[in-house]
């Protein structure tokens, strides 16, 4: 049988994540065209990528393995990620059902069930969670990332206009 204390952590926990999940949702509207173009900018090179292993390749397994491979990746590119739709409403989902159980805990309605789907309810819904957050972070990392060399290549374009024109005086 559960206590109280622990119950009521799971409660918190609960209702945090669900919040959580709502945050990262409030994260990534705001980035969601950067991402995009992000995820059509890789589909490119992989199609790019595909086509010169494709003239590339002889009958050898290893190649149309590779081949195979990049043709997996155009596919899961092409698709809208699954941890956005899918798998963020499933970490939502289990997390308010935690909460729910935590709630009909607290108030003893079928304390033995919810003894046994409480914890790991919990659980899957903070490991669904940590998929979401890490490919989250994953694809913000990648759209940083290139935010970040185009800055830098601006940067280095407006070194040279100055140095050039410098030169003309």
């Amino acid at each position: 049988m559960l206590s109280q204390e622990f119950v009521l952590s799971l409660l918190q926990a609960s209702i945090t994540g669900a919040g959580l999940v709502l945050a990262i949702y409030t994260l990534i509207i705001p980035l969601s065209r950067s991402l995009f173009e992000h995820r059509v900018h890789t589909l490119l090179t992989y199609v790019e990528e595909f086509k010169k292993r494709a003239e590339e390749t002889k009958t050898d397994i290893k190649d149309t393995e590779n081949l195979k491979n990049l043709i997996d990746k155009i596919s899961e590119t092409q698709k809208f990620p699954t941890y956005l739709g899918l798998g963020m409403a499933i970490a939502f989902f289990g997390y308010v059902v935690s909460a729910l159980i935590s709630v009909g805990w607290l108030i003893e309605w079928e304390k033995p069930t919810m003894d046994a789907w409480l914890a790991p309810t919990f659980i899957v819904s903070t490991v669904i969670f940590l998929i979401v957050g890490l490919n989250s972070i994953n694809d913000i990392h990648g759209v940083m990332k290139r935010e970040f060399e185009r800055i830098k290549q601006e940067v280095e374009d407006i070194k040279s206009r100055r140095y050039a024109r410098a030169q003309f005086r």
